[in-house]
Protein backbone atom coordinates (compact mmCIF):
# COMPACT_ATOMS: atom_id res chain seq x y z
CA UNK A 1 0.00 0.00 0.00
CA UNK A 2 1.57 3.56 -0.75
CA UNK A 3 -0.05 6.49 0.39
CA UNK A 4 -0.12 10.28 -0.34
CA UNK A 5 -0.80 11.74 2.84
CA UNK A 6 -0.42 10.91 6.74
CA UNK A 7 -2.63 8.71 8.29
CA UNK A 8 -2.75 6.48 11.38
CA UNK A 9 -2.82 2.71 11.29
CA UNK A 10 -5.73 1.91 14.19
CA UNK A 11 -5.51 -1.95 13.89
CA UNK A 12 -6.12 -4.58 10.90
CA UNK A 13 -9.46 -6.62 10.32
CA UNK A 14 -8.70 -10.27 8.89
CA UNK A 15 -10.54 -13.38 7.35
CA UNK A 16 -9.05 -16.74 7.39
CA UNK A 17 -9.63 -20.10 5.45
CA UNK A 18 -10.04 -22.26 8.48
CA UNK A 19 -10.01 -22.25 12.43
CA UNK A 20 -6.08 -22.11 13.52
CA UNK A 21 -3.49 -19.74 14.95
CA UNK A 22 -1.81 -17.41 12.60
CA UNK A 23 1.20 -15.36 12.93
CA UNK A 24 0.77 -12.10 11.62
CA UNK A 25 3.82 -9.38 10.72
CA UNK A 26 3.17 -5.41 9.75
CA UNK A 27 6.65 -3.61 8.18
CA UNK A 28 7.45 -0.13 6.99
CA UNK A 29 10.69 -1.49 5.62
CA UNK A 30 10.64 -4.47 3.68
CA UNK A 31 10.90 -7.00 6.94
CA UNK A 32 14.03 -5.35 8.67
CA UNK A 33 11.89 -4.60 11.55
CA UNK A 34 8.14 -4.90 12.66
CA UNK A 35 5.82 -1.90 13.70
CA UNK A 36 3.45 -4.74 15.12
CA UNK A 37 3.47 -8.81 15.02
CA UNK A 38 1.42 -11.04 16.91
CA UNK A 39 -0.48 -14.24 17.41
CA UNK A 40 -3.96 -14.41 16.30
CA UNK A 41 -6.51 -16.82 16.16
CA UNK A 42 -8.97 -17.04 13.02
CA UNK A 43 -12.68 -18.44 12.87
CA UNK A 44 -12.79 -19.83 9.31
CA UNK A 45 -14.99 -17.54 6.89
CA UNK A 46 -15.24 -15.01 9.85
CA UNK A 47 -14.24 -11.52 9.81
CA UNK A 48 -12.31 -10.39 12.87
CA UNK A 49 -10.94 -7.38 14.10
CA UNK A 50 -7.83 -6.03 16.20
CA UNK A 51 -7.88 -2.70 17.96
CA UNK A 52 -4.01 -1.34 18.73
CA UNK A 53 -3.53 0.33 21.82
CA UNK A 54 -1.37 2.71 20.59
CA UNK A 55 -2.79 4.22 16.83
CA UNK A 56 0.59 3.70 14.44
CA UNK A 57 1.66 7.34 12.47
CA UNK A 58 2.32 6.57 8.71
CA UNK A 59 3.82 9.12 7.17
CA UNK A 60 3.70 10.53 3.37
CA UNK A 61 4.42 8.15 0.76
CA UNK A 62 5.41 5.22 2.89
CA UNK A 63 4.99 1.47 1.60
CA UNK A 64 3.51 -1.44 3.88
CA UNK A 65 4.17 -4.87 3.84
CA UNK A 66 2.91 -7.59 5.80
CA UNK A 67 3.67 -11.42 6.49
CA UNK A 68 1.57 -14.38 7.38
CA UNK A 69 1.66 -17.79 8.22
CA UNK A 70 -0.94 -20.29 9.64
CA UNK A 71 0.20 -22.40 12.51
CA UNK A 72 0.00 -25.83 10.16
CA UNK A 73 1.76 -23.49 7.06
CA UNK A 74 -0.46 -24.43 4.24
CA UNK A 75 -3.53 -22.14 4.72
CA UNK A 76 -4.29 -18.12 3.97
CA UNK A 77 -5.85 -14.97 5.49
CA UNK A 78 -6.96 -11.71 4.07
CA UNK A 79 -5.56 -8.76 5.99
CA UNK A 80 -7.24 -5.37 6.03
CA UNK A 81 -5.66 -2.38 7.40
CA UNK A 82 -7.96 -0.10 9.67
CA UNK A 83 -6.74 3.50 9.04
CA UNK A 84 -7.86 6.98 9.96
CA UNK A 85 -6.77 10.42 8.33
CA UNK A 86 -5.30 13.57 9.83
Amino acid sequence: MSNTQPFHITGIVFEADTLEKYWVRLTFDGGTSYFWQGIVEAAADRSQRIVFSTPIQVKQGLQIAGSIRSETGGNDMLVWLQVVHY
